[in-house]
């Protein structure tokens, strides 16, 4: 059943699709194959990232901002921004970082250990964005944010005879946003409903002291689409993504640590006889000077791959830049 829907007035750049009718031709423009009821959100998905992320840091913002007036031994903002360069062949774009959140610890020395605090934070928002395209090319051509409402991580064991801390952390109902022009993802929104992790390292009077971790999230919703508009935007199932990180702390003082990291992250989204999946797999060096500034340098691959399409794609990636934490 098609209802009547306005024309277009392409002169005047007016576009009045009804949702039923881009539904109908969505489904009709794949054939037999099974296709999830969701429309598309490939048109002026560049503002909806924007507004998106917007979203996210206006909650983070006004959480935040809220937790001033009730700051406390157990209770403390969050806050860190930072600026610097991204290159991930697209050319090189002006990169923000952000790490906001609502804290809550007992304020003891196990709730302010860099590897394994304890703590619970909400409306944490993390990552990376892009914002500016030195080279005059597509604006916001990278994007990795996520927003989670409620997260906690605790210390499950710490072992002097060993010398070892076993620590493990959970996740509730994550949001990620993704963008990545040089591998041909446009837009990817993934929804997890649970995200469950474990890490050990060192006990905290290690000069150099060793750590991993790895994480699983699962069941959710994924969403990714594709520059090319020949290609067509999958929706489905988020079933399962991981990731994991090892590496090593230097405390060189009490004022300055150096943490070299390796890791990688991957994911399975599912519908019908469609499969998705992005894959990424990095080093990291990050210098602590202070509880008030870190400078960060990343350099990595990721890897977007997309079954119904036939599709995949790879590009590196390097990022550099200073944030400022409070």
């Amino acid at each position: 059943l098609r209802l009547p829907c306005p024309p277009f007035n392409t002169k005047e750049g007016l576009r009045l699709v009804s949702f039923h009718d881009k539904a109908y031709e969505s489904f009709h423009s794949r054939g037999s194959s099974m296709t999830s009821p969701f429309t598309l959100l490939k048109e002026e998905s560049t503002d909806f990232l924007l507004l998106l992320a917007g979203l996210f840091l206006f909650t983070g913002m006004v959480l935040v901002s809220d937790s001033f007036a009730n700051t406390g031994p157990e209770t403390s903002p969050m806050i860190q921004v930072g600026a610097g360069f991204e290159n991930s062949g697209n050319g090189t774009t002006v990169l923000l970082r952000v790490n906001l959140g609502y804290r809550r610890s007992d304020g003891s020395i196990e709730s302010t250990d860099p590897i394994a605090p304890d703590q619970v934070i909400l409306a944490h928002i993390s990552g990376n964005m892009s914002l500016v395209d030195l080279n005059g090319n597509q604006p916001v051509s990278f994007a990795d944010l996520t927003f989670t409402p409620i997260e906690t991580q605790q210390r499950l064991v710490r072992n002097p005879e060993v010398g070892a801390i076993v620590y493990g952390n959970l996740k509730l109902l994550s949001t990620q946003i993704e963008r990545n022009i040089a591998i041909d993802e446009y837009l990817g929104i993934k929804v997890s409903v649970l995200a469950i992790g474990i890490g050990v390292s060192q006990l905290e009077d290690q000069t150099a002291r060793v750590y991993a971790q790895v994480a699983a999230s699962a069941l959710g919703y994924a969403m990714a689409s594709h520059v090319n508009d020949q290609l067509a935007t999958f929706h489905g199932m988020r079933v399962i993504g991981t990731n994991a990180e090892a590496g090593v702390l230097f405390n060189l003082s009490s004022q300055i640590r150096i943490r070299l990291a390796a890791g990688g992250a991957a994911d399975i989204n599912w519908w019908g006889s469609a499969f998705q999946s992005n894959l990424s797999a990095y080093t990291s060096l990050r210098a602590d000077i202070t509880r008030f500034f870190q400078i960060f340098a990343q350099a990595g691959i990721n890897t977007f791959w997309d079954s119904q399409n036939s599709f995949s794609a790879s590009a590196s990636q390097v990022m550099v830049g200073i944030a400022v934490s409070y």
